[in-house]
């Protein structure tokens, strides 16, 4: 937990959860005279099943998220080159044209 935290995965509240689970798993894990209230158990397996979300599953979908922004942001950024690009055709089409016409005049 301490290498997620160290690398920006989670916050240092995210790591005192996984902190206190740490905790309590091993209060389960070995035999001990320690109580756990049903409140206590029900509010660490809630903290465990958001942490895996949290570190699993809304990253994930973040990421996902940002690839699309950024894709979607790169083509309208592709679009409009290709709109100035032929805009400037279009204007340079017309000064020609119109240097011309001011040829045949003279």
């Amino acid at each position: 937990m301490k290498e997620l935290k160290d690398s920006g995965v989670i916050d240092e509240r995210l790591y005192q959860w996984s902190v206190e689970l740490r905790k309590h798993r091993n209060m389960g894990a070995h035999a001990r005279v320690d109580k756990i209230s049903k409140e206590d158990a029900k509010d660490l397996l809630d903290f465990a099943q958001a942490f895996c979300d949290y570190v699993f599953v809304l990253n994930a979908k973040f990421n996902r998220f940002m690839e699309r922004k950024d894709k979607a942001e790169a083509q309208k950024a592709t679009k409009k080159v290709v709109k100035k690009k032929a805009t400037t055709k279009v204007v340079a089409k017309k000064k020609k044209k119109k240097k011309k016409k001011s040829k045949k005049k003279t």
